[in-house]
């Protein structure tokens, strides 16, 4: 349906980022890269598709890449959800989901300027860099 409707707008940044969610639900994570990069070059201010170039390239190991998606934006504020508490999944996806995006937390838990974790609405810093 997303190709389709492209035949029409091609110039649609949202049409690009919905496919990219879309391929990176079947974990086809080439083609996400491809479509977050164009919803990116039509909006720069696009941060969650930096943000979500930076998570593909941590699948992948690539730091340096991570860190060029990421690099030269604005404070950015990344909001993420606990999911390392609890019973470990059973489905083999689910447990490598979990994995990774404990990884990517960790990574932009040791460039952020500070952590916060908010449980019940109540902040708790973990961590602040001194300037």
């Amino acid at each position: 349906i997303y190709n389709d409707a492209l035949k029409y707008n091609v110039v649609s940044y949202e049409l690009y980022y919905n496919m990219g969610i879309v391929y990176t639900m079947l974990n086809d994570f080439q083609n996400a890269k491809v479509c977050y990069e164009k919803a990116a070059q039509i909006n720069t201010l696009l941060y969650s598709g930096y943000y979500n170039l930076a998570q593909i390239s941590l699948i992948y190991n690539d730091l340096e890449e991570a860190e060029k998606y990421l690099s030269g934006k604005d404070k950015l504020v990344i909001i993420s959800d606990e999911i390392g508490y609890g019973l470990v999944p059973i489905d083999a996806f689910e447990r490598k989901y979990r994995e990774e995006a404990g990884r990517v937390n960790c990574f932009f838990a040791r460039k952020a300027e500070q952590v916060i974790r908010v449980v019940c609405g109540i902040g708790t810093r973990i961590s602040r860099r001194q300037p």
